[in-house]
């Protein structure tokens, strides 16, 4: 073969790779995939924008044996980029210019001169490895080729990835190394390859190439501190400097921006790393809780920190409005004061005074001409009397409790002149009230009485719970009470007004909360995992006429974890004794006193009529019990027991075969804490268990987002038969938090699993790092794929899941709609549905300023879905058809937070029962109410068992006969000494750490009653 022959070859070989033709690409391509995600810490690279370009350039020539050069070949390629990599190394944005030149001259043909550009857009990518010693694999989603001065045939850009290898650990912004480009197409050669193919052929090839790129400045907010406390009444005058630290990542200092709620932006005054902003209070729009967001931005480049705050504004009552209320700052607080001349003009006659003022109420007829009325507020949340101004007890508390007057009218004080009359020498008179009636009503939240609560808001996994259950729980209670004022009227440094004045009061617990063992007002609430908290108000002992006791256990039994009971003491005004709080100790793994023994018993008995089965001893109240009914009458019963580290973290199942029950046996893995179990009968009548297992060990110094994050969901199938554990496995296997399994069957055996995911190791979902809802169906052998249902869950305190069919599958859940996990007015259901086509969007519900939580579902007995929420103080429910919501009990039914802790039970003829905890006189019992299909409403809600005792964690089955089959846990009430941080000593309602697992049998026509009217306190009434 002749060398022009060779050269003729060579060319058409290498003409697609220097023109850049190639197939045609169908379909835009995947990014690259992650061999692993790395961590929140930004480990491969630093996140945000990089501009940089590449260049290849390759020459060579070829001599023939004589020295006589016969072939040139020139490559000068040059491209300008940007990319946007995030923390996980993820290239999510970026476009590329690239300039090509290419040249190809072989002895006796006409020189080949092409050039073009080419722009691509689109990018997806991945950046590998550890401290920037790897690559960035990039694609381009799209091309367009410009400017080309020599024909490619109309065929696109080839599709390939760009591999840009770093060259050295990251110094600096700045980033460069080699690079290649990997064409999907195999005949398609990068600039290597083609230096290798010229080189085979003869060609002396020198080629350099390589890459830079510069981050772009990202500049950040790390701090917020304010010269005064967050609590502040609206629309009055007053300035707080807040000052936030911003770290601009290198680049210069630019620009920042204050924002409050739905307030327009402001500009900071910006010095160096600091930027500093004084707010005027008055001209902030709307009141509550506002978010406080600030952006810094430099370079163009913009970053905003949210969640910073709040601010808290309490609009002015009415009745305060006329004193003209002035700040006047006191260290990091305000105080707030105001004088109001009643009335404004002097008059020689009576002078009513206005009833609308705090306190009084009625109709006070005086005589002087005018009277002077002080009164003051601080942000402190504290109540005060301006003494020597006033003959108003109490004042306007911010942020902690409230004062309300509740007074009959007309109420007439009686006054004594100690002269005839007011003259500016000198004249006074003293007036002395009548015992004058009134209420307290204190509002006892968690944050408002427990002291430290605030550090355990603050802490991992736990604290977005305890602060989302806060305003669930917030409960009030009316105290009566009675006021006597003096006093004395007259002239003060020119100013005529109240010169002295006296406040005497007594006040005695209302009929609203019982005085019965254990003596108060029950309040409970769980979220997802077991994590749990309680309260109970009562009067204090030996002075029921200064105030109440509020006790406060806060158990995370879904994690292992609890801490010990909180006590505090909130006092009527005038009694001697402050408010006093326990302090809440750190969260301990485990039973902070002695375990008793769990031991297997079979022992019946009747309580209030029905027939009861004691399955089990020495328990502890997290044991959280799961019920499933299957073939033939048989039933499964698995619950938590207390191991050896003295928390509920093993499983244990017993079997009901039709006529007896057997004995316990462990179905999870000794060393491994397993939480909050559920059971359910498959299609072949085998009993599938599934809970929540840590894979790591607890830590003995506290709760950890580390153990957290170890929580997978595991599974084990067991032959009811010979009871022994066939197979085991688990469901998931990850670097998130996975737990509070649910497991739902239909009569025809298909089965559905359902649990929560949380990215953020967090019991309840925040709107920065909201929790998932996940599923997955039973194959028969195993669990299919799992499938995400729901991807923002924020604030879920409750949720709930039903089986249709073997593709069917419903699940409800409460979500916080505003991000703001202390308010809980937004909190609104979402319905989940699968079908056969797979998960349609999700349904709100809900769309209101109420409260709504703890939605249950069923399928009736035709098959169709039920669900039952708590909606402000009444219960809706929906059957069938989600547009279809009505009402079903009415706030008279006094439905607590405990519904949440309940089931909805279908039973036969499309028959529906609602059981749940809620308190009794007694503690807390179970409370039932039925629907009856053929008259379309329900009972009245009752109390079942009427026992001194705490009833908790109801799992109910409905049997062939109709009748419901109850498992719960059951510890006895009773009273414990307690000593309180100022040395008082009193006693406070307990409940035993010994549980009793009970199963309830309650036939399909069993109606509780309400003996005598209900003295339960519901939590959050609106």
């Amino acid at each position: 073969m002749s060398n022009r022959m060779r050269l003729l070859l060579l060319l058409a070989l290498l003409l697609p790779s220097l023109l850049g033709a190639g197939p045609t690409a169908s379909a835009v391509h995947a990014a690259p995939s992650a061999t692993a995600a790395p961590d929140a810490d930004c480990p491969v690279l630093p996140q945000g924008v990089y501009q940089g370009g590449w260049e290849a350039r390759l020459a060579g020539q070829r001599p023939d044996a004589t020295g006589l050069i016969t072939a040139r070949v020139s490559i000068t390629d040059t491209a300008t980029f940007n990319l946007t990599v995030n923390c996980a190394g993820e290239v999510t944005a970026g476009t590329m210019h690239w300039d090509v030149h290419r040249y190809l001259w072989i002895l006796g043909l006409t020189p080949l001169d092409c050039m073009w550009s080419v722009d691509f857009s689109g990018a997806k990518g991945l950046a590998y490895g550890a401290d920037g010693q790897s690559r960035i694999d990039v694609r381009w989603d799209e091309s367009t080729i410009h400017r080309i001065t020599c024909s490619n045939d109309g065929k696109p850009w080839p599709v390939g990835t760009w591999r840009f290898s770093l060259a050295g650990p990251i110094q600096g912004r700045t980033i460069g190394g080699d690079f290649r480009t990997l064409y999907d197409d195999p005949n398609q050669s990068d600039y290597d390859q083609i230096a290798e193919t010229f080189r085979s052929t003869g060609y002396e090839i020198a080629m350099t190439k390589g890459w830079k790129a510069v981050r772009l400045p990202r500049p950040s907010v790390v701090g917020l501190s304010a010269n005064l406390r967050q609590y502040f009444l609206a629309g009055i005058p007053l300035t707080i400097r807040y000052t936030a630290a911003i770290d601009w990542d290198t680049a210069p200092p630019g620009q920042a921006r204050f924002i409050v709620g739905d307030n327009p932006p402001a500009a900071m005054t910006v010095t160096g790393d600091t930027a500093v902003y004084d707010l005027p209070v008055a001209t902030l729009k709307g009141a509550g809780k506002l978010p406080i967001s600030i952006e810094a931005e430099s370079n163009g480049f913009a970053s905003r920190t949210d969640g910073l705050g709040p601010l808290t504004l309490v609009p002015v009552p009415a009745w305060a409005v006329p004193f003209h209320l002035q700040a006047q700052v006191q260290g990091d607080s305000v105080r707030y004061t105001g004088e109001n001349l009643v009335p404004s003009t002097p008059l020689e006659a009576e002078v009513p005074v206005p009833t609308n003022m705090p306190l009084i109420g009625g109709a006070w007829r005086m005589l002087p001409t005018q009277l002077q009325l002080g009164l003051a507020a601080n942000s402190q949340g504290t109540l005060e009397m301006v003494a020597g101004r006033t003959i108003v007890g109490g004042g306007y508390g911010l942020g902690e409790h409230t004062l309300a007057a509740d007074v009959p009218a007309p109420y007439y004080p009686v006054a004594t002149l100690s002269d005839a009359g007011l003259t500016p020498g000198g004249s006074s008179f003293r007036l002395h009230s009548q015992p004058f009636p009134f209420t307290y009503r204190p509002t006892l939240s968690l944050l408002s009485v427990v002291e430290d609560l605030d550090k355990l808001i603050a802490t991992p996994v736990i604290g977005n719970l305890v602060l989302a259950l806060d305003e669930v729980l917030a409960s009030s209670s009316p105290v009566s009470a009675s006021m006597i004022t003096d006093g004395l009227i007259g002239l003060s440094d020119d100013t005529f007004g109240v010169i002295a004045s006296d406040y005497r009061g007594s006040a005695e617990m209302s009929a609203a909360a019982s005085t019965s063992l254990p003596g108060g007002a029950w309040a409970t609430f769980r979220g997802d995992g077991g994590g749990k908290v309680s309260q109970v108000m009562l009067p204090a002992p030996g002075r029921p006429q200064c105030g109440l006791y509020q006790v406060v256990n806060i158990d995370f039994g879904g994690l292992g974890y609890r801490m010990p009971a909180a006590v505090a003491m909130i006092m009527v005004p005038d009694c001697a004794n402050p408010t006093v709080a326990a302090n809440l100790g750190r969260a301990v793994y485990g039973s902070p006193g002695s375990a008793s023994v769990e031991r297997s018993v079979l022992e019946p008995r009747r309580t209030a009529g029905l027939d009861e089965l004691v399955l089990a001893e020495g328990l502890s109240q997290q044991a959280q019990p799961g019920l499933a009914a299957g073939p033939g009458g048989r039933m499964a019963l698995v619950w938590n027991s207390v191991s050896a580290s003295e928390a509920a973290d093993a499983v244990s199942l017993r079997l009901f075969d039709g006529t007896a029950w057997s004995s316990p046996i462990t179905v999870s893995q000794p060393g491994r804490p397993a939480f909050a179990p559920a059971v359910a009968f498959d299609g072949a009548g085998q009993v599938l268990v599934a809970w929540a297992e840590a894979q790591a060990a607890p830590d003995p110094a506290g709760l950890t987002a580390a153990f957290a994050r170890s929580l997978e969901v595991a599974w084990a199938r067991v032959d009811p038969g010979t009871r022994a554990v066939t197979a085991r496995g688990l469901v998931t296997n990850d670097q998130e938090m996975d737990y509070a399994p649910r497991l739902t069957a239909t009569p025809g055996g298909a089965l559905w699993l359902a649990w929560v995911q949380s990215p953020g190791a967090d019991m309840v979902g925040t709107a920065a790092a909201p929790n998932r809802l996940l599923a997955a169906r039973w194959t028969g052998s195993g669990w299919s794929a799992a499938e995400t249902a729901g991807a923002n869950l924020a604030g879920t305190l409750s949720w709930d899941a039903a089986a249709l069919d073997d593709k069917g599958l419903w699940l409800a859940a409460q979500v916080d709609t505003d991000g703001n996990l202390a308010s809980a007015g937004d909190r609104e259901i979402y319905l989940y549905r699968r079908s056969a086509a797979g998960w349609a969007a999700p349904l709100r519900l809900t769309n209101d300023t109420v409260l709504d939580d703890g939605p249950l579902l069923a399928v009736t007995s035709s098959g169709q879905p039920a669900l039952a929420w708590r909606h402000g103080d009444t219960v809706s429910g929906l059957i069938g058809d989600p547009a279809a919501t009505a009402t079903w009990l009415a706030p008279q039914a006094g439905v607590g937070p405990g519904l949440a802790n309940g089931r909805l039970v279908a039973g036969p003829d499309g028959a529906l029962t609602l059981i749940w905890p809620d308190g009794t006189e007694h503690g807390q019992d179970l409370w039932l109410a039925r629907y009856r299909p053929s008259t379309h409403d329900w009972t009245i809600p009752a109390p079942v068992f009427n026992r001194a005792e705490q009833r908790r964690s109801p799992a109910a089955v409905t049997q062939a006969n109709g009748d419901i089959v109850v498992a719960l846990a059951a510890a006895a009430s009773s009273v414990e000494p307690v000593t309180l941080p100022n040395g008082d000593k009193t006693t406070i309602p307990a409940v035993s750490d010994a549980a009793q697992l009970l199963l309830a049998r309650i036939p399909a026509t069993f109606v509780p009653t309400l003996q005598n009217e209900r003295l339960f306190l519901p939590a959050v009434r609106r």
